[in-house]
């Protein structure tokens, strides 16, 4: 099999850095104007200026860490995702487990969340990715695996390749494999 490498889609990229550069300044303003939302709004959750403060700092370090991802990933022209012989190699996120062998693959399945589709990825010893992972991705993972019984998955949405199109490609490749 050649090796099939597909990049990011640096668009798409591009407009998520925006994003969450945008829910950086929202952060920023929250945080410096916590009091003012505490008396002003409806909502009971956002009626305490400590608490206002607390999850605006978290919600900065959050938005500015996946920033300066997004960032790192445009300005690297490096692939999203590589498909050969041995597996499936996922650099697609932050978040990705990196390299999934194909003998370790026992299914594929498609899921979609909040209209995004993305890849379950099965394998035959989930442990072994959980015990590769520490902090936000083990804890993604933990969540994945609880969700939906596969710690694995593949986010397609970021890649310049059409979705039905990589599932089609993938699920060919796996049936290619007999000693699943």
């Amino acid at each position: 099999m050649n090796k099939i490498e597909i990049p990011i889609n640096k668009t798409k990229m591009i407009l998520l850095v925006i994003l969450f550069v945008l829910f950086m300044i929202i952060s920023i303003y929250m945080f410096i104007n916590a009091d003012e939302i505490a008396k002003n709004t409806i909502f009971i959750r956002f009626s305490n200026p400590t608490l206002n403060r607390i999850m605006s700092a978290i919600s900065f370090l959050f938005f500015t860490f996946f920033t300066f991802y997004g960032i790192k990933k445009i300005l690297k022209n490096k692939r999203g995702l590589t498909i050969d012989d041995n597996g499936i190699d996922d650099q697609t996120s932050s978040l990705s487990a990196g390299f999934i062998e194909w003998d370790d693959i026992t299914e594929l399945k498609t899921e979609t969340l909040n209209g995004l589709k993305f890849f379950l990825v099965y394998v035959k010893n989930p442990d072994k990715y959980l015990h590769n992972a520490s902090g936000m991705k083990l804890k993604a993972m933990k969540n994945h695996f609880k969700n939906y019984g596969t710690p694995l998955t593949i986010e397609a949405n970021v890649l310049k390749y059409r979705f039905d199109d990589l599932e089609k490609l993938l699920k060919e490749k796996l049936k290619e494999k007999p000693n699943r």
